[in-house]
């Protein structure tokens, strides 16, 4: 789904114009942002938790060697760098929910 179907979903559910329900999911979007950016969690009762994972930097194989299955030649090892990914940690409702 993309982001205009969801708006146009959104619009239909809260019986808003297309306007006003863009201006709405961008707010939540954005408020979303700003406090992952700021290092907090969010949390919607019954959906989940975002939240932001930290990744430290590693060694790691390379990428040729990996693909191929087998160990590179060289031995050489890359360095994978430290990042930050954003994960949702799904309520326990919404986990047990069958989804189709």
């Amino acid at each position: 789904m993309t982001k205009a179907d969801f708006v146009k979903r959104v619009a239909r559910a809260a019986d808003l114009t297309n306007d006003q329900a863009t201006r709405a999911v961008q707010a939540v979007l954005d408020e979303l942002e700003l406090a992952l950016k700021a290092g907090d969690e969010v949390q919607f009762s019954g959906f989940g938790k975002f939240s932001v994972s930290h990744r430290a930097a590693r060694e790691g194989a390379r990428r040729e060697a990996r693909r191929q299955g087998t160990r590179h030649r060289s031995g050489a090892r890359s360095l994978c760098l430290p990042h930050h990914g954003v994960g949702l940690h799904p309520a326990a409702a919404t986990h047990a929910r069958d989804i189709e």
